[in-house]
Formats: structure tokens, sequence, C-alpha cells
């Protein structure tokens, strides 16, 4: 007999249930055409993405990924009367529309939200009845918000246009974080200077908002795959200046060449690692394993970092508080171009280079490791 799960992942994977939802959702263009206000923040950017260097053979999908792109503005919007749903905090105007902003501008991660577990029995149980208000607020809930990679990437870069927006209009809006978040996370609000009353935790029911104030996500929506996960640059330096000065980030204690290392995990843990670190000896390069650190930790390690040799992972995501790094992400069977676009925004040198897929985990040449680090600090 099929599960609940069973039923809900059919669904998920469903065309036409995906397409039913599309038609009730606001996206990018929609949601400024029915915003009660639009203020429009920053300037248009353009980036280029050039090919990881010292190495002649990238993975095929970076190489698809390389080029120019150009950024748009970005925006607030204020929507009036509205209700924020279930453990996604799903954000749903008065007429019954969907804001896909507030989803990570993807059908997809919408359609799981709706058919959540926790939504769907809880509605059937207890209806719609909401738990609390609010006049002013924004949400910083949604799809993985809770997620490291994701928070610093989706969530918290959206803070710099509500600070614009805070100062255009006077208001002061509540933070609404996610349910049960991480220490790392509130502390993140913390550092970038929202505390206090200001932060409210979901707390996985419903709401209603008099004015819920959307900035745009920091990102083209996923729905282009050429610019899916392309970084508005701006807001990327935000996050890293407005952290960097409140951490105590300029210690002598922490090494400047770092092996990131999976040991923690359950995948994409590098099987010779030893071998690995035996031939980057001479750089001095020092073994980590960041779930061992603090958020504060973290960032005063990448703050100080001279070269990061990595495989691929959320722990990456610290090179947004490094400043002309070396980054070599180490690939096995999944490759993926988020952090070589981070890299390329914040102006760090990259190269990527394919291992040897050992099931989950990843074999990879120690030599050609060490002849990558020597060939970027040549640079």
């Amino acid at each position: 007999m099929a599960t609940l799960t069973d039923i809900l992942q059919h669904l998920l994977n469903n065309a036409l249930v995906q397409r039913t939802v599309e038609n009730r959702c606001l996206d990018r263009s929609d949601l400024r055409d029915r915003a009660d206000r639009l203020h429009e923040f920053g300037v248009p950017e353009q980036v280029t993405f050039d090919l990881p260097e010292c190495t002649s053979d990238p993975p095929q999908v970076i190489r698809d990924f390389a080029g120019t792109v150009d950024t748009p503005r970005r925006f607030v919007c204020e929507l009036s009367d509205v209700r924020l749903i279930g453990p996604e905090a799903i954000t749903v105007t008065a007429d019954g529309k969907y804001v896909l902003e507030n989803a990570l501008c993807s059908i997809k991660q919408l359609t799981n939200s709706l058919i959540h577990p926790t939504l769907t029995t809880r509605t059937r149980r207890l209806g719609f009845r909401d738990n609390s208000s609010h006049e002013y607020a924004i949400s910083l809930v949604g799809p993985w918000a809770d997620g490291f990679y994701h928070w610093f990437s989706d969530y918290l870069p959206r803070l710099i246009d509500l600070r614009d927006w805070e100062v255009e209009t006077g208001y002061r809006p509540t933070v609404i974080y996610p349910p049960n978040s991480p220490g790392w996370l509130v502390d993140s609000l913390r550092l970038v200077g929202y505390d206090g009353d200001r932060l409210q935790e979901w707390d996985g029911g419903t709401a209603t908002v008099d004015h819920l104030v959307v900035p745009s996500l920091p990102r083209h929506p996923w729905g282009d795959p050429a610019t899916q996960t392309l970084y508005t640059p701006q807001t990327r330096r935000w996050v890293r200046e407005r952290v960097r000065e409140n951490v105590n980030h300029r210690r002598k204690d922490t090494p400047r060449f770092v092996f990131v290392s999976r040991t923690d995990a359950s995948e994409r843990r590098i099987q010779n690692s030893t071998a690995l670190l035996k031939a980057l000896d001479e750089f001095g390069f020092e073994s980590v394993v960041l779930s061992n650190r603090s958020l504060r930790e973290q960032i005063s390690l990448f703050t100080n970092a001279e070269c990061v040799v990595a495989p691929h992972g959320a722990g990456l995501t610290n090179i947004l508080w490094g400043t002309d790094l070396d980054v070599i992400e180490l690939f096995g069977s999944y490759v993926n171009v988020s952090y070589f676009r981070l890299a390329k925004v914040l102006g760090h040198r990259y190269s990527a280079i394919q291992g040897k897929p050992i099931g989950d985990d990843i074999r990879i040449d120690p030599e050609e490791v060490r002849r990558t680090v020597e060939c970027l600090q040549d640079k």
C-alpha cells in the first residue's frame, strides 16, 4: 500500500499538478505589477565567468555555464493583506495567489511546500486558523532556508534591500526566520544588524501580515537554466562586509592553506586524503572539519585563508568571507556550478578538479592538486 509520502512524491512529479500551481502563482513580473508599492535599489551589474584557471579539462557542466551575464536592478515589493501558511511559510495574497519570489522562484519547490506532509496533516485537522498577526513583516522562511548554503546565498542577502527600504520608508518590519533554526543562522542575523525584538521565529502554522515586504531573490529565477545560479555581486559583497566588520577575524592562529575535510559527512569524502595532504605538505595545508567550528570561527578561518582545497559541499559557502582567495574544488560523480560562480563573483581565483567516483566518495590525484595549487600561487 502506498504511504502518504509516496502519494505526495507522485503529486510533486506530476506535470498537471505543477501546471495547476503555476497558474496560481505570481512570478517576478506579476509581483512587480501587483505590488502596492515598488522600490528599486542597486544598479544593473555585468558579470563574466571565465573558465576555471590552471586546468585544461574542467568538468563540462562548468564549461557550459561560463560566459558573461547581466543582472538587473534589485527591488522590494510591498503587498497588503497577506497570509503565511505552513512549515515553509508559503506566501498567499488576499486573492489566493502564491508569491513565487518567497519560494526560490521555483514552481517545483513551491509545489513541494504545498504538499508537505506537515502542512497537509495540519490543514486537514485544524484548517487555516491564524496563529499570529503582524503589521509589517518580511519572511526569510522558505525551501532549504535552514541550510548553510541556501541561507547565505538566497535568504540573508535579501536584507541589503530591506535596509535601504527601511531608510526610505521609516518602517522597521518584523524579520521572520525559520523554525528550529541552528545557532549559526540566528547569529548571522545578529552579525548583519538584526536581533532582539526585530526577530521572530516562525512556528510553522499560519499568520496574517498587513504589509509584507518582499525583496527580490538575490539571484536569477530558476526558470532560466542559463542563469539559475547567478548571484548578484553587490548582495554578496554587502553580506561579507557587514559580517566581517562584526567579527574579530584578524587572528594569527588560523592556517593560510586550508583543506576542508568531510570526514563528518556521509558522501563526497576524499578517500585518499592522507596521500593528498602529504603531497601538499610543502605549502603547510591544515585539514579542518568545519562542523567542529562555530560560525564566527569559520568566518575567521576563511577571512585569513590564502588557499582553500575542498570537495564540493556546503562548507565552500565560506569562501564568501575571503578576499583574493585561491579556491580548488574537488568533484566526484556530482558536479555543481554554485561555488564556481560564487568564487568568480567574489573575484577569487578558481580551479576545478575531476576525481574518480568511489561510490559516494572521491579519489583524487594528489599530484594534480599539488600542481594546481602551485599554478594558482604563481598567478
